[in-house]
């Protein structure tokens, strides 16, 4: 239950915003969450990528065409993984800074449709004044 409430945490302020087709409707946290998970993919897809390329690229091989050599004839595609895994880790990273650019965007847009809807719901409290209020304690502050 807590994790639910930690993930869903400002999801309710959204909520009351009218819909808008470029919302990216997330939580705050579950998009770090997913970042993060990006990123470890990304990680161990470049890892992966680096070392099967030095695998493939690396080999002994055979100075004349004798039999040993027929065995690196259909090695092709362990020499396109490498690099392969490399390019979709890239494309999972950009895809995962999009993703957190594009949620910022949208939060930003989010906030000022915020903003719009409390001064059309609660007019009277935005044209108050700032004041200061002493508070139980004797402390005062502004609000």
């Amino acid at each position: 239950m807590r994790l639910m409430e930690w993930m869903m945490e400002g999801s309710f302020d959204i909520s009351e915003v009218p819909y808008r087709h470029s919302r990216v409707g997330l939580p705050r946290r579950m998009v770090w969450m997913l970042a993060a998970i990006f990123s470890i993919i990304t990680f161990i897809l470049v890892v992966a990528g680096a070392i099967l390329t030095a695998i493939a690229y690396t080999e002994v091989r055979p100075p004349t065409a004798d039999d040993n050599y027929q065995r690196y004839l259909g090695s092709d595609y362990r020499r396109v993984i490498g690099p392969l895994m490399m390019i979709i880790s890239l494309m999972v990273f950009v895809m995962g800074i999009a993703y957190l650019l594009g949620r910022k965007i949208s939060h930003k847009a989010d906030k000022k449709q915020m903003a719009l809807l409390r001064e059309r719901l609660y007019p009277q409290t935005s044209l108050v004044p700032a004041t200061a209020v002493v508070s139980w304690t004797g402390s005062a502050r502004l609000l």
